[in-house]
């Protein structure tokens, strides 16, 4: 009975939480201009979701647009700018194979093609005792 009690006041603290946690907001319908753009992504980083951002606009293959906003790092109070490198570490993988299995689709490798056949820089060493 006990551990039924504290299991409904984990719960509902949760979910008390998540409610009163900051949303982020509603993108508009509608961009007039960089200040508008601007002024969405700081109520972006306001609600901290995410804290920090980077935003690049590239046209016709020329960066016409670049700027951070947030924190990158919050514990160091490191503010982020256009050129803050973000560690993903392990989620790459997944973007990484939504892309690759694009580029399959449209015919453009053969994901059963080895690696180095499209990075010929790209070597890797077998263990042959590893089955």
């Amino acid at each position: 009975m006990v551990i039924a009690v504290l299991v409904g006041l984990l719960i509902a603290a949760g979910v008390g939480l998540y409610v009163l946690m900051p949303k982020a907001p509603k993108p508009p319908a509608k961009l007039t201009d960089v200040d508008d753009l601007e002024t969405y992504l700081q109520r972006v980083v306001a609600a901290e979701r995410p804290p920090g951002l980077s935003v690049a606009v590239v046209k016709d293959g020329q960066m016409v647009y670049a700027n951070g906003f947030g924190i990158a790092d919050g514990p160091r109070n490191v503010k982020t700018t256009s050129d803050t490198v973000y560690h993903w570490w392990s989620m790459t993988k997944i973007p990484t194979a939504v892309a690759v299995l694009q580029l399959h689709e449209r015919g453009l490798l053969d994901i059963d093609d080895r690696v180095s056949d499209y990075l010929p820089y790209f070597t890797v060493t077998y263990n042959s005792s590893f089955p």
